[in-house]
């Protein structure tokens, strides 16, 4: 299986999450034109993948640059989804710019398996969104980003994921999959670690034990980073971080670190902010 229940691609990255819907949707394509009917819970996966890539947009239609991925327009990946779901008139509403269907009727939206969740105060290009990563380590093109967030406010992104770079061994290709790279927390100038446990943390198996709350009135999750810092994932510490949201104005963070021995550690909250501040 490469999908989650969600529709999240079990590779985490929004790039090659399009590689199979893409191989998916031609399928489709070749089935329709010689009448072939498909299962309908193939069908329905489907959809759930482009529910994600509707769900994951950011106010300038952009999908972030999760994992192996450079931040990609979310209208050209759900073209084809209003000819083959001609029901969901929030597809429409996205593939077309906004300009035909409905938006959609969630604004934020959890992804429990993904472990993904999206806060936003509503569907226009002046709309806040905020995307808090807690999900596991995925199965392939990965980086150390969990508990990394990214937020785009007022027309423009503000804390913003590092994306992609070419597959090879070069200080700029370690630093884009590496936890120094993303909005996360570094204790002791060490780093998360998750590849050497990579079997035990690339999946979610079942919905993730996450808290996730939304309303009219706010949103809130939280995530557990549990898996040691550095090299060898020796310096245990556990990284808590909340996120809450008081629509429409403002987001707070909360990090809450505790480490397994008694010494002394030194915390440092990384925030890779695309402004003059």
């Amino acid at each position: 299986w490469q999908v989650y229940p969600d529709g999240a691609q079990i590779e985490l990255s929004t790039g090659y999450h399009q590689v199979t819907l893409g191989s998916t949707t031609g399928m489709m394509t070749l089935a329709r034109l010689n009448e072939i009917a498909l299962p309908a819970d193939f069908l329905q996966t489907v959809e759930r993948m482009y529910q994600f890539n509707m769900m994951m947009a950011a106010p300038d239609l952009t999908l972030p640059g999760l994992g192996d991925a450079d931040p990609l327009d979310a209208r050209g990946w759900l073209a084809g989804a209003p000819g083959f779901y001609p029901q969901r008139e929030d597809f429409l509403y996205l593939a077309s710019g906004r300009t035909q269907g409905k938006p959609p009727a969630a604004t934020s939206w959890a992804l429990p398996h993904a472990g993904y969740y999206v806060m936003r105060t509503g569907w226009e290009a002046a709309d806040r969104y905020l995307l808090f990563d807690a999900g596991p380590f995925g199965y392939g093109h990965q980086h150390e980003d969990m508990l990394h967030f990214v937020l785009f406010s007022d027309g423009h992104w503000h804390l913003v994921d590092p994306g992609n770079y070419a597959y090879d061994d070069s200080p700029m290709r370690q630093y884009v999959k590496s936890a120094r790279g993303h909005n996360t927390v570094l204790v002791d100038g060490l780093e998360q670690n998750r590849r050497p446990i990579h079997e035990e943390v690339a999946l979610a198996r079942e919905p993730l034990p996450h808290e996730w709350h939304t309303d009219e009135v706010c949103d809130y999750s939280a995530g557990l980073y549990k898996y040691g810092f550095g090299p060898e994932g020796a310096v245990r510490v556990r990284h808590e971080r909340a996120v809450f949201f008081l629509k429409p104005e403002y987001w707070v963070i909360f990090d809450r670190l505790q480490p397994e021995d008694h010494a002394e550690h030194r915390y440092e909250a990384l925030f890779h902010i695309d402004d003059e501040v």
